[in-house]
């Protein structure tokens, strides 16, 4: 499952990276605890698709937690949380001047994996969507700053022997961002 997945996810950031109009670099203001997590994320290399007014940003995002306690003369206890993400922006851009503004939604999935010492493993998908608007001004051709805000949603199902548990995770995220195209 994993190697399929790795497979799909190295594909299609070749395939963004021939169509894109330019390769670019994001930072975000906000601390990556609360952007990142088994949330998905949303930052990373930016790789905007240009066509007819509309753009459409695919982006693959990757998240690890480990925790090991090594117990002095007893058994050893330890946790991993590994998340993969593949979500894909298609937003109509309204331009003027050196400012472009933008509206959509950003669609996708989520791939989780807990492990726990003596526990069976956890496996997760999750739906994401997440409606955005924001606005981005130029300063230079390669540099630009501005702010978006989402409302994110993560709907996730696990099926268990006699019943089904369905979480719902949604939050608006504000987000100032500074991106460097070359």
């Amino acid at each position: 499952m994993r190697k399929i997945l790795t497979g799909i996810i190295v594909f299609s950031l070749l395939l963004s990276i021939s169509f894109s109009q330019g390769i670019g670099f994001e930072f975000h203001t906000l601390p990556t605890s609360i952007s990142s997590e088994a949330n998905g994320t949303i930052q990373g290399l930016y790789f905007p698709i240009k066509s007819g007014g509309f753009i459409i940003e695919p982006h693959i995002s990757y998240y690890s937690n480990s925790i090991a306690v090594d117990y002095d003369g007893g058994s050893d206890y330890e946790e991993n949380t590994i998340t993969w993400s593949m979500t894909a922006g298609v937003f109509k851009s309204f331009e003027n001047g050196n400012l472009k503004s933008y509206a959509g939604v950003r669609i996708g999935k989520l791939w989780s994996v807990y492990e726990e010492t003596d526990e069976e493993d956890v496996e997760s998908e999750s739906l994401i969507t997440a409606p955005t608007i924001g606005a981005e001004y130029f300063i230079s051709e390669n540099f630009s700053f501005g702010g978006e805000c989402m409302y994110f949603t993560v709907t996730n199902e696990i099926e268990e022997d006699y019943y089904t548990i369905e979480a719902i995770q949604t939050r608006i995220t504000p987000v100032f961002i500074v991106r460097f195209y070359f």
